[in-house]
């Protein structure tokens, strides 16, 4: 199925550059670690919560390191665009900061995100009403993933410099319905599989299972970034992905 060979060439991007992944994340990605270790300190302090300004402070410093997690995610995804589409190197450990491609990055992004809310979100919550709640979800699900997956092209095409409308990104996937709910699906289950390690420890605060969060989390980050890269370049470029 395609949805499956999408994902699979996906994969094979960050498996056969592992270490150009590697190279043009790892700073950024000190700033995601920085958020969950802190986000671990607060769950382990909120087991004994007795001391309601040290919390509050824990709270603050979150706020903001979680503001810097989300810069670190859009470095990172606008640089491996760049480097799968464009082939654009570099030599150092630090990719290049490209602030004001970020910020519409972001801006995009979260024009999907408002739209995946108000159509999935409230398609579940008028069909949930009439099936139930667990098959309103997985319907909402689906819908959420055609939507991401078709709109989201604009996104990669926004780090590259071209300019591709929501238009243009549907018309690019016509037909291909079936193929992204497929991939959104085994996007799915890969993102579980992902977090099991940390499910099974019994123990979201322990020390295994944010070192598993932090390594396993770098996988999920990346992959899910070559998803819309492989999407874009196959869709819109017309890469083949066999």
């Amino acid at each position: 199925m395609k949805g499956i060979t999408l994902f699979s060439h996906s994969v094979r991007l960050v498996i056969d550059n592992l270490g150009d992944a590697f190279r043009l994340s790892i700073v950024p990605y000190i700033l995601i670690i920085a958020a969950q270790v802190h986000t671990f300190s607060i769950g382990r302090a909120l087991q004994d919560a007795t001391d309601i300004d040290r919390l509050m402070s824990f709270s603050f410093v979150n706020l903001i390191l979680s503001l810097a997690s989300v810069v670190a995610s859009l470095w990172i995804a606008v640089a491996w665009h760049r480097f799968v589409l464009l082939e654009e190197q570099n030599d150092g450990w630090v990719p290049p900061f490209n602030g004001r491609v970020m910020w519409g990055y972001f801006g995009w992004s979260l024009v999907i995100g408002i739209l995946i809310a108000l159509i999935a979100g409230g398609f579940a919550l008028l069909v949930g009403t009439v099936i139930g709640p667990a098959l309103g979800g997985i319907l909402a699900a689906g819908i959420g993933a055609i939507i991401f997956f078709r709109l989201g092209l604009v996104l990669p095409a926004y780090a590259v410099g071209r300019k591709l409308s929501f238009s243009e990104a549907v018309n690019a996937t016509k037909g291909e319905t079936g193929t992204v709910l497929v991939l959104g699906f085994v996007a799915i289950v890969a993102n579980i599989l992902i977090s099991l390690p940390t499910l099974l420890s019994g123990n979201p605060f322990s020390p295994i299972s944010l070192i598993f969060s932090l390594v396993l989390g770098w996988f999920a980050l990346i992959i899910g970034i070559s998803l819309l890269t492989t999407l874009y370049g196959h869709f819109v470029e017309g890469r083949s992905v066999d």
